[in-house]
């Protein structure tokens, strides 16, 4: 499976390259007043507006480093952006198809499987992975209002 690995404070997941249409430095981002948390705002992407999603706030992962990119993840019919701190790079490997013991329960939906590389695990996001995300965002705003 060819998979793009990116960095969330100091852990590495990866995102399958099927589902992944670009990555694009940081744009300028359009906020939205009354956005369900999480969501960073909208972007411009050659004149489609496209949401923008902060993982770390659903991973209640704190950190203070900058979400330097923008990964465009491929839906049916729809597309969003997936903010992450660094994209690493795209590697082709064989990837074990369970969920280890050792991943938090709040990630357990999110992932489909990991692979090893000298840096440690990578835990590989299902394609849908990032559309959960955004479901569990569209819930919590439904509760709140």
């Amino acid at each position: 499976m060819q998979v793009l690995t990116f960095s969330l404070e100091g852990s590495t997941f990866g995102l399958p390259t099927s589902v992944v249409g670009e990555v694009i430095r940081m744009p300028a981002l359009t906020g939205l007043p009354g956005a369900p948390m999480g969501l960073l705002g909208l972007m411009n992407l050659r004149g489609r507006m496209l949401p923008v999603v902060d993982p770390r706030f659903w991973l209640h992962i704190e950190s203070e480093n900058p979400l330097r990119h923008v990964v465009v993840v491929l839906g049916e019919g729809e597309s969003m952006g997936l903010a992450v701190e660094q994209v690493d790079s795209i590697i082709e490997t064989a990837v074990h198809e369970d969920v280890p013991d050792m991943v938090d329960e709040r990630l357990k939906p999110l992932i489909s499987g990991y692979f090893q590389t000298e840096r440690g695990f990578v835990f590989v996001w299902h394609s849908h992975g990032p559309y959960f995300l955004w479901d569990l965002m569209h819930q919590a705003g439904e509760m709140l209002s």
